[in-house]
């Protein structure tokens, strides 16, 4: 498919080309998608040029990475979906989603790449507030280095959930995405507990477990949207 972009879109993908080390990237950013089609990247800014194999972005790609990949692929989307050929599988894990927390009681956690929060409780109603972007860092930059989450996911949509049995977790680092899975109560994501409770208000936001000093828990909206 030849299908120019925008001119706002090449500047979008300019920029987040030159922040880029090209070498430092991995040959390729897969995770298990039977029947959909496996996309190449190839990149050249002018002194290295590389050729990287994507499948299952969702679940595959960097922080790194993702800014130019989002500002190649929005564009073009409506055209892609035209095409008739393999759709991508089911996401739950949006390409905008930096942090998925799917606790084993059935409350759910979403924290998106512009601070949006969405959390989900028990009955299916979700609250949505906003993060600052270091207030982030300071809940998933922890997580990374806990030993509760690994890179080399393998399935691109658990049909786990988490709920009555284990609590799940999706976290998209600056190299790659890492996934973890545990039964019981887990000391690292006490942080993500303390900030889903308040939002779904199991908690006073002044009251259990305190959340880091330097992460403000704004006042949560609900609104009905599907799980």
């Amino acid at each position: 498919m030849d299908a120019p972009l925008p001119e706002t879109a090449v500047s979008n993908a300019r920029t987040a080309l030159s922040t880029l080390t090209l070498d430092a990237l991995a040959p390729s950013y897969e995770a298990s998608c039977p029947g959909v089609p496996v996309e190449t990247l190839y990149l050249n800014d002018g002194i290295t040029a590389v050729s990287t194999s994507i499948a299952c972005p969702e679940y595959t790609l960097p922080t790194t990475l993702l800014p130019l990949y989002l500002a190649l692929n929005a564009p073009l989307q409506d055209k892609l979906d035209t095409l008739n050929g393999p759709t991508r599988p089911p996401t739950g894990f949006p390409l905008t989603a930096l942090l998925d927390y799917r606790r084993a009681d059935g409350t759910r956690l979403t924290i998106y790449q512009d601070g949006l929060t969405r959390a989900q409780d028990t009955a299916g109603v979700v609250y949505t507030s906003t993060i600052r972007a270091i207030d982030i860092l300071s809940l998933t930059t922890p997580l990374l280095n806990s030993g509760v989450v690994s890179s080399g996911l393998t399935t691109f949509n658990t049909t786990d959930t988490g709920t009555g049995t284990a609590s799940l977790l999706l976290l998209r680092g600056p190299d790659a995405v890492y996934d973890g899975r545990w039964v019981g109560t887990e000391t690292a994501v006490a942080p993500l507990d303390t900030l889903l409770n308040q939002l779904v208000g199991l908690v006073e936001s002044n009251g259990g477990t305190a959340v880091p000093t330097e992460t403000a828990v704004p006042s949560a909206t609900p609104t009905i949207s599907p799980p």
